[in-house]
C-alpha cells in the first residue's frame, strides 16, 4: 500500500509561545526562507532540531486540526499559525 492509500502524510512544524512570532516566522517561510534552519533556530518542539519534521502520520495519529490543516496544504506549501495547548505552529507539508 503507498502512502496516499494510508493517507499518510508527512510535515515539519515550528512551535513558539507567541502568535507574532508566528506570524513572522510564516511570512518568512512563505518567502522561501529554510524552514529547517527557522526551526532549529526558533522551535521549542524536540523536533526542532530535525528541522521540525514529525516524519510520517496516518489520520488520527496528531490532533484533528493539525491534521486539517496539512491536509489542506499542497506538499512544500506552509500554513498557519494553528494554536493548540502546545503554543503556536507554522506547518510545513512535505507530502
Amino acid at each position: 500500500m503507498s502512502a496516499k492509500d494510508t493517507g499518510e502524510m508527512r510535515a515539519a512544524h515550528i512551535v513558539v509561545d507567541n502568535e507574532a512570532l508566528a506570524e513572522v516566522l510564516l511570512t518568512k517561510a512563505k518567502a522561501g526562507a529554510d524552514f529547517s534552519l527557522l526551526a532549529r533556530t526558533h522551535s521549542k518542539d524536540p523536533s526542532g532540531s530535525d528541522g521540525g519534521d514529525l516524519g510520517p502520520f496516518k489520520p488520527g495519529d496528531l490532533i484533528p486540526a493539525f491534521e486539517q490543516l496539512v491536509q489542506s496544504l499542497a506538499p512544500g506549501d506552509v500554513g498557519g499559525p494553528l494554536k493548540t495547548p502546545r503554543g503556536f505552529h507554522v506547518i510545513k507539508r512535505i507530502y
